[in-house]
């Protein structure tokens, strides 16, 4: 995701999104995907801008993934 994209999700007070990394989804570019860097890369963004990074990062990384891979 992006670094504005996260902020939006952020911005959110029910921060119902994980980050990942992928293949793009969009048809237009079959090839590109979503560097594995990105992911830690945003979450220090998270921690360096937030001051409740600590319910944030749960939630998007554990709070929400159990969620949807164990119900």
């Amino acid at each position: 995701a992006s670094r504005s994209n996260v902020r939006l999700a952020v911005q959110e007070t029910t921060w119902n999104f994980m980050l990942e990394s992928d293949y793009v989804d969009d048809p237009s570019k079959l090839d590109k995907v979503i560097p594995p860097d990105s992911v830690p890369k945003r979450s220090i963004m998270i921690r360096e801008q937030y001051t409740n990074h600590e319910e944030i990062i749960a939630s998007i990384f554990h709070d929400l993934p159990e969620y949807v891979f164990f119900s």
